[in-house]
């Protein structure tokens, strides 16, 4: 893939979201792989991080990064949506959350078929 990094605000992720689905499976598929193994690795290569936003990034929980992984995984798979609602970041010290929230659905048939639908939502807010 390109070395362009995108801006991590919505549009950026869109932005980013165009971008690896016009790819062949294979990449698609690569890049997938890739982010699976390593999410923060791939966020960092992928978007134009801040400082204060990668130590944030490189100090979450593996079970937030797991769950984030996988599920951004199967909705790039799938070439299903990944949307990011980001607040405005405050100024006096607050809690900073990441909230991923996976709406995915799977129907298999006997036939051999399947069908993925839904979306994962990527939330960061301050309380």
């Amino acid at each position: 893939m390109e070395n362009k990094k995108y801006p991590f605000t919505e549009t950026g992720l869109q932005d980013l979201m165009l971008h690896l689905y016009s790819l062949p499976e294979a990449e698609l598929e690569t890049e997938a792989d890739n982010l699976l193994k390593d999410i923060k690795s791939w966020a960092i290569a992928h978007f134009d991080f801040e400082a204060d936003q990668i130590d944030y990034l490189n100090n979450l929980d593996e079970q937030t990064l797991t769950f984030m992984a996988y599920s951004t995984y199967f909705a790039l798979i799938n070439q299903l949506p990944v949307t990011l609602q980001k607040q405005d970041k405050k100024d006096e010290p607050v809690i900073k959350i990441i909230e991923t929230k996976n709406k995915i659905a799977v129907m298999s048939a006997n036939d051999e078929t399947s069908e993925a639908s839904g979306e994962v939502i990527i939330k960061v807010y301050y309380a």
